[in-house]
């Protein structure tokens, strides 16, 4: 049975929607106040709220700005009662994210209609969340132990060799075996890093306490390290064994709301991609730079590139036609550049054509 928390003031007002939702099969639980709403909806546990704007102690704005700044909270849908019908009420209601408005005096219909609606759009994005995540997990069950067999069966085989024949492995076998273990070692810790840092931004999105920290992290020297973003780069072209393929040019000497490190992260997962999706013989071409008061990052292609579908679903744990690539990784390189430069309130822009390569750029504001 769906529940409905009803924040209501007026008592004959309360008293009335009350009986109504209860007639209409829901069960619907009445408070006076939205202070009282703040305690109760944790009890109660309402799968929507029909709140009054107007109410002594807490209001409807406040508690609404209370319900969606608490991950337990903020996904329950919210509906305004109110006599108030000024074009500003609305708009701080809607940005503070109510799911719909109702005004005094009201008819049933038009009550039970916007409940129907809300209750309807939030299914559907439910069912939306629900099957993303089925598809997430079924490709995680095939893609993950995967990637974290790879680098470990290499760490376990040399480390085996070793250990079992000491006597007889050469120096140079040795230092082969130790570069080998290391080299898996590295691409290990990458999986693992990066797949934390991914979590980490999906609780960034519900403005988790602890991801505030993330957004204090700033350049406050003006003198960018350009000179590290240079090796980064080169050392994947190399990587990759193809220095020759890489084309950069970084320069920039700026001020931006973000870390060098998280600057660093964006730009060697996008060359990574590059360099993972073209072929040896064809340019990756890299800008960092200032433009227009604008930080720019521009990593550019001539590879596979991608259609305008696989655009729409690049995300965590995608990797389009790997069975005819076979790419190593967990597809998190995009998703985790795209997710750092929207959560320090920068642009995500890629443009791609199947074949044909692709262009992605980023871009923040400069600091005054």
């Amino acid at each position: 049975m769906t529940r409905i928390l009803v924040v209501e003031d007026e008592l004959n007002i309360l008293e009335s929607l009350v009986e109504m939702l209860g007639y209409e099969g829901f069960e619907a639980y009445g408070v006076l106040n939205g202070e009282i709403a703040l305690r109760e909806v944790y009890r109660f546990a309402p799968d929507l709220i029909i709140s009054d704007v107007t109410m002594p102690e807490v209001d409807g704005f406040t508690l609404l700005q209370e319900l969606r700044s608490n991950a337990k909270t903020a996904a329950i849908p919210l509906i305004f009662l109110t006599a108030r019908t000024e074009r500003e009420d609305f708009r701080q209601g809607m940005a503070l994210g109510a799911d719909d408005y109702i005004t005094k005096p009201f008819k049933r219909d038009e009550v039970l209609d916007a409940i129907r609606s809300c209750l309807n759009r939030r299914a559907a994005l439910v069912a939306s969340y629900e099957e993303r995540i089925g598809e997430l997990q079924q490709v995680m069950s095939h893609t993950l132990p995967h990637e974290l067999r790879t680098p470990l069966t290499s760490i376990i085989g040399y480390a085996e060799y070793l250990g079992h024949q000491p006597d007889q492995v050469s120096p140079d076998e040795i230092a082969m075996c130790a570069n080998a273990i290391y080299r898996a070692g590295q691409r290990l810790y990458r999986l693992i890093e990066n797949y934390l840092l991914y979590m980490r931004l999906s609780f960034a999105k519900h403005e988790h306490p602890t991801m505030y920290k993330l957004r204090e992290h700033y350049i406050a020297n003006p003198s960018y390290p350009a000179e590290r973003l240079i090796r980064e780069v080169t050392e994947i072209a190399e990587k990759y064994k193809r220095a020759s393929d890489l084309h950069y040019d970084i320069d920039a000497d700026v001020s931006v709301q973000l870390s060098s490190d998280d600057v660093s992260r964006i730009l060697t997962e996008l060359v990574d991609n590059a360099f993972k999706f073209s072929k040896t013989g064809s340019s990756v071409e890299v800008i960092v730079k200032v433009e227009n008061d604008t930080f720019l990052m521009q990593v550019k292609d001539h590879g596979i590139g991608m259609s305008e579908d696989e655009l729409e679903h690049i995300g965590p744990y995608i990797q389009f036609r790997r069975q005819i690539l076979e790419q190593q990784g967990l597809g998190l390189g995009l998703a985790i550049s795209r997710g750092l430069t929207e959560f320090f309130g920068g642009t995500f822009e890629i443009l791609s054509q199947p074949e044909q390569g692709t262009v992605v750029t980023v871009k923040f504001p400069i600091l005054s």
